[in-house]
């Protein structure tokens, strides 16, 4: 599932008029489980320029959903040091970022804007609860995630 920056209107995004691009969490989310997300949503969209981060160090208490835009996320599982390789993955629209989080509230992960973006913040506690009441969301979630691999392991594969 390749990231795509082509967001549909934020308005349609929000009244479930919108087609997600496959694989992604919204894409497997059904209708019922986001539109009551949304009514339940007690925030605003917010927006982040080109090349800055999006709050997902350790003390942040967020995971967000991308409507419009494209992040870059870097890993560090070797370490920090210079000339420690890297993982680098690219997400977009329709897809959350920060899932972690719900796992390790203290993860982190370098996160930057590719472009303008927008996202749906949502609360880990409420994103916990959330997928306790509604199963469909922990399943739309664990969903995206093994898209996810497969889309990854379709690049490695590619590499070798």
């Amino acid at each position: 599932m390749p990231a795509k920056t082509d967001a549909p209107r934020l308005s349609d995004l929000v009244l479930g008029r919108t087609k997600m691009p496959e694989g992604s969490f919204l894409d497997h989310l059904p209708a019922p489980a986001w539109t009551t997300m949304i009514q339940n949503w007690d925030q605003r969209i917010r927006s982040y320029e080109r090349d800055q981060p999006l709050p997902l160090t350790s003390t942040d208490q967020h995971v967000f959903i991308i409507v419009q835009g494209c992040i870059r996320q870097d890993r560090f599982p070797l370490g920090t040091e210079p000339g420690t390789p890297t993982i680098t993955r690219f997400r977009g629209i329709g897809e959350m970022v920060g899932e972690t989080k719900l796992i390790e509230p203290s993860s982190s992960v370098v996160t930057t804007c590719l472009s303008k973006t927008y996202v749906i913040p949502w609360r880990i506690r409420y994103m916990k609860a959330l997928q306790r009441q509604q199963p469909a969301v922990q399943r739309a979630l664990l969903l995206s995630l093994e898209d996810r691999n497969r889309q990854d392991e379709r690049i490695l594969g590619a590499l070798a």
